[in-house]
Order: C-alpha cells, then sequence, then structure tokens
C-alpha cells in the first residue's frame, strides 16, 4: 500500500469516526434504551369488539398491523400483549434521561398552570371570609400571582358592596323615597358581584386544550391576501397560544413558560419519546374508504340532519343512506383570506357555494366546534369495506402541483373495479377520501378512476404525511382501539435499576479485561485491536442512533457477539502473522501475507452470520429484528475495522514509521507456542466425542419433553398481572402536624416476598396450592410509578407470573403482604344500596349542558359542557360520607373498571364530575358520564340501552364505592410474543441453515461441510437448552448446591432466544475458522485426511483457545457480578460458549473426515509424504 494512498484513508476513517461520535454525542441524550434497560410506560387500551367477534383472532390482527404501522423494523422495542376481557398492552421505552427531564419541568408547568385556575370552592371561601383572614387566604390560592390575587379581592370587595347595599335597602322601609333606589343599587352590585366572579372563574384552563394548542403546528401558514399575494400567517400554535393569553391574561407568563418548556421538550424528543406520539400513531383503525360527498338539493330534511348534529353529534345520527365526518384540516378547505373569512362565518354557506360543481355543492355542519361533511353511505356511491374484500396495494410519498408533500395510495383489481363503476357514474361530483371518518381531501372526478396512484394532497406536516404512509402501509384494524387508554403507568427498568447496574459494572470490568488482555498477549497488536474494537463501538452506536434504534438485551446480545467476533477476526490475523514471521518471513511480507491468508476465513464468518441476520430481518418478529439489525450493522463494522482500519494503521507502523519489528507474548516466550500448537490425534478421540455429544443431544431432547412448556417464561406463556400498591405511613413534622407519606420496598424485597409464598406452598400439603409453587421460576417484578433516587424503591408495582389461577395468586399475595397494602374503604352516598338501575340516580345524556340531563334533582343547576358524552349515561352521587376528592373517585372506579368482571366497560369515555364542595379538594357530591360509541340512547330502543349501558355502569359504581379493595388491579394476559412466534422462528431458522448450507457448499466445494456446519449447531442449540432446563431441576431438587454457584430456575424468554442467537452465531463463526483451515491443508484433495483434519485443528488451536478464552472469561464476570438480571442471560452464554467450543473440535472437524481421503493421499503424494494414520474409521458415512 502506497503512503499517498494510506494516508488518503487515514483520512477517510478519522472523518467517517468523527461523523458516527457526532451522531450519538452525547449519549445520554441521542442513544435510546429499551425498556428491559431504561424502564417504560405501559398504555392499556380497551379493544371495542362486538359480542359475536373472536376476540383472540381479531386481538392477534390489530397487533401485527399495529406492529407494522408502529415499529416496521423491530427496533424501537415496543410491546404489545393480550390481556383478558378485550383489553391490550402497549409498552414503548421511557426516553433519555435528559430528555425525561425536559419533559418533568414542562408538565410541572403544565400542572402548575392548571391548578392556578380560581375554584368556586376558594372563591367562596374568599368572600365569606373577613380581614386578616381573607388576606391570608387570598395570599395562599393566588400561589404568588399578583393578577390571581387582585381577580380574588375584585371578587371579595363585589361581594362586600352587594352585602352592604341589601343590607342598607332592608334598612329602609318600603314606602320610603330612598327604597327603588337602594334596591337598584343593590340589583347592580349584584350584577357587578356575578360580573366579577365569573370573571374570576374564567380562569379555569382546560388541560387538554393547552395540550392540544402546544402540540399545534408551528409551521407558518401560506395563504393569498386580497390583493392575490401570497402571505405567511402565524402558525397554528402561535394563534393558540395567542387567544389562551388573551382569554386569560391573569395566567400569561405562566403560558409562556409552559410553551418555552413544551417548545424545549419537543425539539429535543426523538420519535416515540413521549406517550402522546404513540397514542397519536394509535388512534384511528386506519380504515380508507371513499365516498360521493353529498349536495344540498338531494338531501331530503337536511335542516333537521344538521340540528341533530349540533345537538347529538355525529355518531348518533339515523340516516340509512348518509353519515357526517369530520374533516381532518381545516386549513386545507380554503385558499385566501377572503375564503377564510367566509368559511367560519357561515360553513355551510361555504361549502354549498365554494365547492359548488355542475352536479351541485356539499353540505357541511357543525359540532364541538369542528366542521363536518356529510357523505353518502349507499353501496354504490362509496368504497368501504361492505362493497367486498378490497384493499391496498402500495402507499408512498409523493408531490402536488406546488411542490407540496403529498401521500399516493393504489388499490387492488377489486377495489379498482369498484372505484371504476362509482367514478364513471358520478363524473364532475366531489369524491372524498375518508381515513377512519376523517375527510382528508375531496376531488371533483374529471375523469374515471381505475387502477392507477390516487393522490392525498393538502398542507400536510412530515409527520402527518408519515403518518398517512405508515397507516395506509399497514393496513387497517378488524376493530378499534378505545379513543384514550384505560390506563397509563411508569415501569421500572425489567432488569430493575440495581440489577442494571451491577451488570454495566460488570460489562465494563470484562470488556476491560479483554483488551488488557489482548495488550499483554499480543503487544502493540493488542493495542490495535482495542483500537479497532473501540472503532466498531463507534460505528455502532452511531449507526443505532442514526435509525433511531432502541438498545435492549437482545440487542446487547448482538453486541456481545460482534465484539467477540471482532477480537477472533483480530486473532486470526495475528495468529496468521505468527505463522509467518515463525517462517522466516520480515515484517511487511509476514502483515500481507497474515491478512491475506486470514481474510477469506475473516469473510466467510462473517458472512454465514450475515446470512442469519438477513432472514431474520426479512422473516422474524419483531421481537428478534432488534437483535438482528444489531448484528447485521456489527459483522459490517467488523468487517470494515478488522480488515480496512487495522491494515492501515500497520502499513504507517511498516512504511512511515519504518517500523521492522513485531513481537508478541507467544514470541518472547517460546514454551507458550509450543503448549499453544500441540500435536493430538483428535479423531482417536472420536468415540468419547461421540458419547459426550450423545449425553448433550439426549439431555436437550429429553429435558424438552420432560419440562414442555414448563421451560418458558411469561412472555411466551401468559399468566397473571398484579398491581400492588402499599399503604401510606404517618409521618409527624417539626411542626407537630401529621402527613401520610406512602410506604416504599424495593424491588428485590417485594420479590423475596412472593417468592416466599411459593416456597411456603411447597411446604404446605394443600393441592389447591400446587400452582403457586411455580412462582420462584416466572416471576417478574417491575416498579411502578415514581421511584425514589436510586430507582429501586417504590410504592407501586407490577408483578407478573405465570400463575394461571388469579384469585388464588391474589388471595396468597393479601395474606402476604396484609396490612402494607393499601386499602379503599367503602363509602357511603345516597341510594347506594339499590340494584335497580330504574330506581337509582342514573339519567340518560340528551342534552350538552349537565343540569339539563339532571332536571328534578339539586344538581340542575350545574352548567359544565358534557356533549362528548351524548347518548351516553350520567350517574349522580349526592350525600358521599366521607367526603373525596375527585382523583380518589376516579382511582376507586379505574380499579374496578380494571377488574376481569366489568370487562364490557373497559373501552368507554368517562370523567368525574366534582359538583358540591366541601373544601377545596373534597366533595359531597359529583356526578360520573360515560359514553359508550355502540351503546347510545339516541339510536337504540331505551330498555336495551338501559340494560347493557346504564345498569352495568351503575353496577360498576356501587362496586367501586362500596366495596373494600386492597389491590390496585388483576388481570390476566397472553403470551406477549405472537402466536405465530414459534411458526416464523421454525421458517427462520430453516431458511437460515439452507442459506448457510447453500454457501458453504459453493465456498468450500462439498456438501460435507454444510452437513457438518448445521449438524454443530444443532448440537449446540439442543446441549444449552438441556442445560438451561437442567439448571432448573437443580435449583428445586438441590438448593444447597445451586446457591452457592447462582444457579436459578432459568426460563426461556426473549434474553435467552437471544443468547441462542448468540450462541448459534459464536458456535457458526468458530466452526467456520477450523473449516477454512481443513480447505486450506487439503489443498487439491477431493477430501480431506485425518492427517489433515488434527492438522487443522492442532493449528487452529492457539485462535481457539485465546477466543474462547477471553469469551469465557468476560461471560464468568457477567455471570458473577453481574447481578439477577442477566444471569439467565450470561449463563446462557456461559454453556454456549463452552459448547460451542467444543463441537467446532469434536463434532464439526470430525464429520468432514472421509476415509477416501487417506487412499486419495497415498496415490497423490508421490514425495512419500503420507498421513500418519490411514487406517482411521470415519466418524460418518463417506460422501462427497
Amino acid at each position: 500500500m502506497k503512503n499517498t494512498n494510506t494516508y488518503i484513508l487515514s483520512g477517510l476513517i478519522l472523518l467517517l469516526l468523527a461523523l458516527f461520535i457526532a451522531e450519538f454525542y452525547p449519549p445520554k441524550e441521542k442513544l435510546r434504551l429499551g425498556k428491559d434497560l431504561a424502564g417504560g410506560t405501559s398504555l392499556i387500551y380497551a379493544i371495542n369488539l362486538k359480542p359475536e367477534d373472536d376476540a383472540k383472532a381479531i386481538t392477534q390482527q390489530i397487533i401485527d398491523v399495529l406492529q407494522n404501522r408502529i415499529n416496521p423494523t423491530g427496533t424501537m422495542d415496543i410491546t404489545f400483549v393480550p390481556q383478558s376481557g378485550g383489553r391490550l398492552e402497549i409498552t414503548m421505552p421511557l426516553p433519555s434521561p435528559s430528555v425525561l427531564e425536559m419533559r418533568d419541568k414542562y408538565l410541572k408547568a403544565l400542572e402548575d398552570l392548571v391548578n392556578s385556575s380560581i375554584t368556586e370552592y376558594e372563591l367562596k371561601q374568599v368572600m365569606e371570609a373577613k380581614g386578616e383572614e381573607r388576606q391570608h387566604l387570598i395570599q395562599s390560592f393566588s400561589q404568588g400571582s399578583e393578577d390571581i390575587a387582585r381577580l380574588f379581592r375584585k371578587a371579595a370587595e363585589a361581594h362586600d358592596a352587594r352585602i352592604a347595599a341589601i343590607e342598607k335597602a332592608k334598612s329602609v322601609p318600603e314606602d320610603d323615597p330612598q327604597y327603588d333606589a337602594l334596591e337598584e343599587d343593590a340589583a347592580k352590585k349584584w350584577i357587578a358581584e356575578d360580573k366579577a366572579v365569573a370573571r374570576a372563574l374564567s380562569t379555569s384552563i382546560n388541560r387538554r386544550t393547552v395540550e392540544q394548542v402546544l402540540e399545534a403546528s408551528d409551521q407558518p401558514e401560506e395563504i393569498i391576501n386580497k390583493e392575490g399575494k401570497s402571505v405567511l400567517e402565524p402558525s397554528k400554535r402561535e394563534k393558540g397560544l395567542k387567544a389562551l393569553e388573551e382569554q386569560h391574561p391573569e395566567q400569561a407568563k405562566q403560558i409562556e413558560k409552559v410553551a418555552e418548556l413544551h417548545k424545549q421538550y419537543k425539539k429535543n424528543r426523538k420519535t416515540l419519546d413521549d406517550p402522546s406520539d404513540l397514542m397519536r400513531m394509535l388512534r384511528g383503525a386506519g380504515v380508507l374508504t371513499m365516498h360521493i360527498a353529498a349536495s344540498p338539493e338531494e338531501v331530503p330534511d337536511l335542516e333537521a340532519l344538521r340540528q341533530e348534529l349540533k345537538e347529538r353529534g355525529p355518531a348518533n345520527i339515523n340516516s340509512p343512506n348518509f353519515a357526517w365526518m369530520k374533516i381532518n384540516k381545516i386549513e386545507n378547505w380554503y385558499d385566501s383570506q377572503q375564503q377564510k373569512q367566509m368559511l367560519f362565518e357561515d360553513p355551510a354557506k361555504y361549502f354549498a357555494e365554494v365547492y359548488r360543481t355542475q352536479e351541485g355543492g356539499m353540505v357541511a355542519g357543525e359540532f364541538g366546534g369542528n366542521i363536518y361533511l356529510l357523505m353518502w353511505t349507499t353501496p354504490d356511491m362509496s368504497l368501504t369495506e361492505a362493497n367486498g374484500n378490497w384493499n391496498i396495494t402500495g402507499a408512498g410519498i409523493t408531490a402536488d402541483e406546488l411542490g407540496r408533500p403529498a401521500v399516493w395510495f393504489t388499490l387492488d383489481t377489486v377495489g379498482a373495479d369498484r372505484m371504476q363503476k362509482m367514478s364513471k357514474a358520478n363524473l364532475k361530483r366531489s369524491l372524498a377520501v375518508v381515513l377512519d371518518n376523517e375527510v382528508y381531501t375531496a376531488p371533483i372526478i374529471q375523469d374515471t378512476l381505475g387502477a392507477g396512484r390516487i393522490r392525498v394532497t393538502g398542507e400536510f406536516s412530515q409527520e402527518e404525511i408519515q403518518y398517512l404512509v405508515r397507516v395506509l402501509s399497514a393496513g387497517s384494524l378488524q376493530a378499534r382501539l378505545a379513543s384514550e387508554p384505560i390506563s397509563i403507568n411508569t415501569l421500572g427498568p425489567a432488569l430493575g435499576k440495581d440489577n442494571l447496574r451491577r451488570g454495566l459494572e460488570a460489562g465494563l470490568i470484562a470488556i476491560i479485561g479483554v483488551c488488557v488482555f489482548m495488550a499483554i498477549y499480543y503487544f502493540f497488536a493488542g493495542l490495535v485491536a482495542d483500537f479497532a474494537l473501540a472503532c466498531n463501538a463507534i460505528i455502532i452506536l452511531g449507526v443505532m442512533s442514526m435509525v433511531q434504534a432502541s438498545f435492549t438485551l437482545p440487542g446487547i446480545a448482538g453486541i456481545v457477539l460482534t465484539f467477540g467476533m471482532a477480537v477472533d477476526a483480530n486473532v486470526l490475523i495475528y495468529e496468521r502473522i505468527r505463522e509467518e514471521l515463525n517462517d522466516g518471513a520480515d515484517l511487511r511480507t509476514a502483515i500481507r501475507l497474515g491478512f491475506d491468508k486470514a481474510m477469506s476465513t475473516i469473510i466467510d464468518a462473517n458472512i454465514t452470520n450475515l446470512i442469519v441476520c438477513f432472514v431474520l430481518g426479512y422473516t422474524a418478529t419483531s421481537e428478534v429484528k432488534g437483535f438482528a439489525v444489531t448484528l447485521g450493522v456489527g459483522i459490517v463494522a467488523t468487517l470494515f475495522t478488522c480488515l480496512i482500519v487495522t491494515r492501515v494503521i500497520f502499513s504507517l507502523y511498516t512504511d512511515t514509521f519504518k517500523m521492522r519489528r513485531f513481537s508478541m507474548l507467544a514470541m518472547k516466550f517460546p514454551i507458550i507456542q509450543r503448549v499453544l500448537t500441540p500435536k493430538i490425534n483428535w479423531l482417536r478421540l472420536r468415540p468419547v466425542f461421540l458419547f459426550i455429544s450423545s449425553c448433550y443431544v439426549g439431555l436437550g431432547l429429553v429435558m424438552i419433553y420432560h419440562q414442555g412448556s414448563e421451560m418458558l417464561d411469561t412472555e411466551f406463556r401468559g399468566g397473571t398481572a398484579i398491581t400492588l400498591q402499599l399503604a401510606s405511613e404517618k409521618h409527624t413534622l417539626p411542626d407537630g402536624s401529621v402527613e401520610k407519606v406512602p410506604m416504599t420496598m424495593t424491588r428485590n424485597d417485594v420479590a423475596e416476598m412472593i417468592k416466599e409464598i411459593g416456597k411456603e406452598a411447597a411446604e404446605d400439603d394443600n393441592p389447591e396450592n400446587d400452582e403457586l409453587t411455580k412462582i420462584a421460576g416466572s416471576l417478574d417484578v417491575l416498579t411502578m410509578g415514581r421511584t425514589d433516587k436510586t430507582g429501586v424503591r417504590a410504592d407501586t408495582f407490577q408483578i407478573k407470573t405465570t400463575v394461571e389461577n388469579s384469585n388464588l395468586l391474589s388471595a396468597a399475595i393479601i395474606r402476604k403482604f396484609g396490612d402494607r397494602l393499601e386499602q379503599k374503604q367503602p363509602l357511603q352516598f345516597y341510594a347506594s344500596d339499590i340494584k335497580n338501575v330504574q330506581q337509582a340516580p342514573v339519567f340518560p345524556v340528551v342534552a350538552n349542558r349537565l343540569g339539563d340531563n339532571l332536571r328534578g334533582t339539586s344538581a340542575e343547576q350545574f352548567g359544565q359542557d358534557v356533549s362528548q358524552y351524548q347518548g351516553g349515561v350520567v350517574i349522580l352521587l349526592k350525600d358521599i360520607n366521607p367526603p373525596v376528592t375527585v382523583e380518589d373517585l376516579k382511582e376507586r372506579i379505574k380499579r374496578i373498571r380494571n377488574q376481569p368482571d366489568f370487562a364490557n366497560a373497559a373501552g368507554r369515555t368517562w370523567d368525574v364530575i366534582g359538583l358540591e364542595a366541601t373544601d377545596k379538594n373534597t366533595y359531597k357530591s359529583a356526578a360520573i358520564v360515560v359514553h359508550d360509541e355502540n351503546l347510545s340512547y339516541h339510536t337504540m330502543e331505551p330498555e336495551r340501552w338501559r340494560a347493557e349501558l346504564a345498569q352495568n355502569e351503575w353496577n360498576l359504581i356501587r362496586e367501586a364505592m362500596t366495596k373494600t379493595t386492597t389491590l390496585a388491579g388483576v388481570q390476566s394476559f397472553d403470551s406477549a410474543i405472537a402466536q405465530s412466534f414459534r411458526a416464523t422462528a421454525i421458517v427462520s431458522v430453516a431458511l437460515s441453515f439452507l442459506g448457510i448450507l447453500i454457501y458453504i457448499w459453493l465456498r468450500f466445494g462439498s456438501l460435507r461441510y454444510s452437513l457438518a456446519a448445521i449438524i454443530a449447531l444443532i448440537h449446540d442449540v439442543l446441549a444449552v437448552i438441556g442445560l438451561i432446563a437442567v439448571a432448573e431441576v437443580i435449583y428445586q431438587q438441590a438448593p444447597w448446591f445451586a446457591t452457592p454457584l447462582h444457579i436459578e430456575p432459568f426460563k426461556i424468554d426473549l434474553g435467552l432466544v437471544a443468547a441462542l442467537l448468540t450462541i448459534i452465531g459464536y458456535s457458526l463463526n468458530d466452526t467456520i475458522v477450523i473449516l477454512d483451515r481443513v480447505r486450506e491443508n487439503r489443498g487439491r484433495l477431493a477430501y480431506a485426511s485425518a492427517d489433515v483434519i488434527n492438522s487443522s485443528i492442532n493449528q487452529t488451536i492457539s485462535r481457539t483457545l485465546i477466543t474462547s478464552g477471553t469469551t469465557f472469561i468476560a461471560v464468568i464476570v457477567l455471570y458473577i457480578i453481574g447481578g439477577t438480571g442477566i444471569r439467565s442471560f450470561s449463563y446462557a452464554l456461559l454453556c454456549g460458549v463452552v459448547v460451542g467450543t467444543y463441537s467446532s473440535i469434536a463434532v464439526a472437524a470430525p464429520l468432514v473426515y472421509s476415509r477416501k481421503a487417506d487412499r486419495h493421499a497415498d496415490e497423490y503424494d508421490k514425495t512419500g509424504s503420507k498421513t500418519e494414520d490411514k487406517k482411521e474409521a470415519a466418524f460418518i458415512p463417506a460422501a462427497s
């Protein structure tokens, strides 16, 4: 390599490394950790199923579609777990600590803004107080805001003025000449007080409204002004914030602060860093339909339909031919300021005139501040699921005539044929493209539409474009998820922060140990290998950051294998260089020959693993795609660093710095060289190898048959999930007051108490408790919600186990934890003893104002807007004893709504509205409003509505209020791994083996080599599975032996699947190294003789011992000090390293031996250099 080329390559390498470092630096902000390492957010959704639906099949279809929509590459570590009662738990990783801190600051400011609102109770307290007490209350309630304090004072002063005016009017007789004037003054003072009170209460800010404004587009809106020029108007976000500040001038500074913190948070967060990002992706079933827009002339009773929309909402319209559909983005429906003004002044007139064609205009209506268009729904005027089994065949990004981003999609043959007929019959009419009942565009049909691309155009942001493409590409759901999750919880790392910390420390020690060994054994070359390893890590981190992939335990398994292969590649090169130096070559020649001879081995080993990566990437489920992606990136990085980076460094070493000497520990101490170059006849040991391998394989097969599904963890089997909330403890403060502080425990303490339940059940003679004995072997304990600074103490935990009897498990946990558990005591309220809903204070929601639905009760004066609950039910709770907070009521209802007995109520939208307050936070009366989109009072028989919705909700509320509850949640769940996982895994393994077989056959010129490699892989996997199963038997039968060796009842989960994949890669790499030397030594012989086999193993034994030894030591460190979180993973790797190294020598190499080789060697070797052992029996039948 010439110096100039070397310098250019050096510069390019440094530039590339700098780019990758810039991509992931600072790592705390740029790199994402998976749920098992950093914790996650759990969102539980209800699935809107019909009674006749096959819940299991539909749930699986929803999971498949959402996987393709949200996480098509499988690198973002998002899991979907079916739960009982038609629910789906979706878990995503938490963002980086810095982004999490930004989010917490934003949420705290938002909470302060919402809490800065003046409540009716606070205002009443201030107005009724006098003197210093009033001033104290104003100071307390205003929280340091002088603007809020001013509103309190004005309302209080107006109240005092009214009272004084009334008293003054009462002090004179009615026939007094001044009475009328005083009475008029009192009336004016009363009006003034009402205005002051209304002004004070107008500070109330709706949290959801603020969030919607903040998440609105911040792109300026391009519009045509009156002069016909294009101008930029403020963005939707900017206009929304301005409107908020105008409506709430006293809180303007707080609004600005919230907006700025949100801007910083949004700027730094990545895709799906926030639950709201995931919730947006989950909204909608992804159902695409197309409708001919209705025109005013063809709709009978048009005004009645508009009035129904205004009063009841779009879902409560009785029409067989038409449906109201919401406009997705109103900005896409006007081009100029004049049109914008016309639209908002009179939407009905605007769409009837501006969008008029020769066939008529469009019909618009309003509900809830949104504009809806009326669409035909009959089969001849629409393309829906009712028209037959048609599908979208493709979707992508394009541009419209103005160069703006747009989305295209194409239909299959059935859909295209149906579209052609409909468009031909409706020329010059508007065709609406509707996704999840929202109109995205409605172009005029100019010509017959067929199989070509259909475009969706408009002013869409990049996020909206990506959403449309993903949703259209993934397909539609057979059932919709509820619009909002039932619950959102923060989960701690699956490994536990304490175990994670120990695991990372152990990993760091292991890597440092390997690097130190390389430096000691190979001197300067070892330092070069360490640098190459660092480059490898930089490339992997850079690429993972670039694609926003999450680092999970399976992903880290891929990195572990990558590092092992990178070290092995360098060892191969250095051992080859050492051989050349020992043969008398000069340094430059030895380096050149070392790289040349090792290159084919390195490429073969890495390409065979790359074949596995490609197969897994294209065929495997998302659970192992992360492993495939990480390993694939690592393999490419290994080839680059080992074959280019190290070669450049050695070129600089010899050509630029003119170094002519090169040494290693084995060259300094020849005894090491002699030890690492044995002369063992390995083929003579075949009977021993056959016995050992038979034991390994037999053990694996027997344990698989005997243990069966008992070997699998909750991810593959399902089980029971229990949410456990600890009680509060009373703490006395320095001032003598008492406050309640949540009791906390460590994750390990909770896990140990749960395991004790299993041990006690094993000692118990009661056969009913036998199922509890399985707890210890299949237990996952996660922290929920906020934890202490260490991340290991919390007051709420999620417990998952394979125990299926939830009642048995719940009772055992309640007995074990006793008074440590938080208990919700029963409440009494008016009519709480009434069972029949017809006699209870339960009413249909038929009016938009709360009080109008409660006529004849004491709550009819309350005016809260309940329009979004139209057709639903309102339950009035009066005389609640003792009074409770709204949050307490919500928590009680949520607990019961999460129980299996009320599974059909899980997906409903509901809220609690506090009515009569007893103090700042507690209420003695409240209203619960509930809406079910499938059960509307407006569209079904009252008796059925009462039986299916009202009675069900009344039973739920009575259960929530009047029963003592101990556990925060009990839920059965199915396997987190798709049912197709096994089938997909079999296909993936078969295709991987086929690819390996073909590649090795082509490279080595013999099927024998392919079969040898694959048989060794099967041998290793079966052996390791057997050893995993044996660990559980040892733990149960001989705990005195298992405990000091850290042997536990290991179960096969995704971590162990990743470990098995790693073992396959490691064993394959080891096998290829030996087989490649066999091929080299075989030369032109058709078969490998005994001498060739023995020589090849002996020549590569130094590389085998060094690579396996360093890997074994690294894994031992992980196993001993890495903590229980990664112990099963490191145990499997430990077994895999031993078995994989053994199989390369004892299984794969002997399998390529042929008895024919010795006969051919005799004929070929005319120099007299014959093999020493010509009579060796073949290990397998001879085959070419």
